[in-house]
């Protein structure tokens, strides 16, 4: 007997066929090389049509600029902070389509980041729901003025200049549009089972109890490890505290908080190696005809050997 269950976790994994579409769309970006194991993937809403307070100004991003605009989303940069510069773009937008809900209308959006070092803060921040907030970066032409209840509005139009349209997506701290976040983020290649065999009395499948007991076990070896490389980091000091905490966290995003602190740990490693030498043998006559004779030339020997060791 089998039963369907779904997976409410912060990872909001969705269905094999629309990862592998997904994966179809990253690739008009992408090496075709890659596969979802290479990505998280982010799903927003980027703008609605509700008044939103920009710069003292009560703007309305129209339905019909939505309209015009929803395909131009695609291929746009994803970002921090409206930041231009290289290090702060976090991925790309690779799907975009518009949303009907009664009487708003709202663009939702994809957007892949690579697993990279780089980016793995950022993807734990938005995982732990600490980043979630986004803001919509365009440019627009054509509007009129509106009133609405009394207030003075202007309502954004669509136009025929070429660079009107969204220019970015961003996470920011405090966003204008107060629905536009990020919906779900999603390790594309942390795959659960969807399904969950049980025996004839309903209960868990022997197979199954041994996978639930062997996924708890796993979940306490990444605790324990977490908690022991950021306590070598420096970043806890109570590790019953941090082991508590993260007691509460999906096992995927502690795998992903895993490799990105080992990461770290090794960069450290790397930036902190020095080479350690002997003095008294590399001034000893087996390097020299003439073993230098006083402090000052030995120093200068020894310069120059431990040079032509860095090289």
């Amino acid at each position: 007997m089998i039963q369907d269950f779904q997976f409410d976790t912060t990872l909001q994994l969705v269905a094999s066929q629309e990862n592998e579409q997904d994966l179809q769309l990253i690739h008009e970006f992408s090496d075709k090389s890659t596969t979802l194991a290479d990505f998280a993937i982010v799903t927003m809403t980027a703008i609605n049509d509700k008044p939103v307070v920009k710069d003292g100004l009560r703007l309305i991003v129209s339905r019909e600029f939505q309209e015009k605009h929803v395909q131009d989303f695609i291929g746009k940069p994803f970002v921090s902070d409206h930041r231009s510069e290289r290090s702060e773009k976090l991925g790309r937008i690779f799907k975009s389509e518009l949303i009907r809900e009664g009487d708003t209308t709202s663009i939702q959006v994809k957007a892949f980041i690579p697993k990279i070092a780089d980016n793995q803060n950022d993807i734990e921040r938005i995982r732990l729901g600490q980043d979630r907030e986004v803001s919509l970066g365009f440019r627009f032409s054509e509007f009129e003025e509106i009133k609405i209840n009394g207030v003075p509005h202007v309502k954004i139009l669509p136009s025929d200049n070429e660079t009107d349209g969204p220019r970015e997506i961003s996470l920011v701290g405090v966003p204008a549009c107060p629905a536009c976040s990020v919906i779900s983020i999603a390790a594309s290649a942390d795959q659960p089972l969807k399904q969950i065999l049980h025996d004839n009395d309903n209960h868990l499948s022997e197979l199954d109890r041994e996978c639930l007991l062997f996924g708890r076990m796993y979940k306490d070896t990444l605790i324990s490890d977490v908690v022991s490389y950021e306590r070598q980091l420096g970043l806890v000091t109570d590790v019953k505290l941090a082991s508590d905490t993260y007691a509460k966290t999906s096992p995927f995003a502690l795998q992903d908080r895993r490799e990105s602190l080992l990461n770290t740990i090794k960069k450290n490693e790397k930036r902190d190696s020095q080479i350690s030498v002997d003095a008294e043998a590399l001034l000893s006559a087996d390097w020299f005809e003439a073993p230098p004779t006083n402090a000052e030339s030995q120093k200068m020997q020894l310069e120059k050997i431990v040079a032509s060791l860095k090289t």
